[in-house]
């Protein structure tokens, strides 16, 4: 099983690296790159890297959703896309050890009215709300 690191494991002339939940191997003239399945803690997938919990899936029911601060004993600190995968989210909380949210991390969430963004957060990526056609806008707590 691989763990994601910056550098994952040098054996026989293979390099394996992970940035955001996709594993990578490199050789002297191959690169394969891969996607790592999650882990699941209930109705959460996350991928354990850097020292925290990147979340990349949710399975539960619609309505109001509230991101756990951990996963798997982790701290959450990443949002990946995933989320789109329930059109009933109308509402997001995300938790205050969030610092990240990933490109298209609530992309196609077609009935999303509104999202508590934590003054955690210092980085959006691009078309983290891209087609989120009933939010009018965001709130940023401090």
């Amino acid at each position: 099983m691989l763990s994601c690191g910056k550098l994952i494991l040098f054996v026989l002339g293979f390099t394996f690296f992970c940035f955001d939940g996709v594993a990578e191997m490199q050789t002297n003239t191959v690169v394969r790159r891969e996607r790592l399945k999650p882990f699941m803690d209930g109705e959460w997938g996350y991928i354990s890297e850097n020292s925290g919990a990147t979340l990349s899936r949710y399975d539960g029911q619609g309505g109001t959703v509230a991101i756990p601060s951990k996963l798997g004993g982790l701290p959450v600190k990443k949002i990946n896309g995933g989320l789109n995968f329930n059109p009933s989210i109308r509402k997001i909380i995300i938790p205050p050890t969030v610092t990240s949210l990933g490109h298209g991390a609530f992309a196609g969430l077609d009935n999303l009215i509104e999202v508590l963004i934590p003054d955690s957060v210092t980085n959006i990526s691009g078309a983290t709300f891209a087609q989120c056609k009933k939010l009018p806008s965001v709130k940023l707590l401090s």
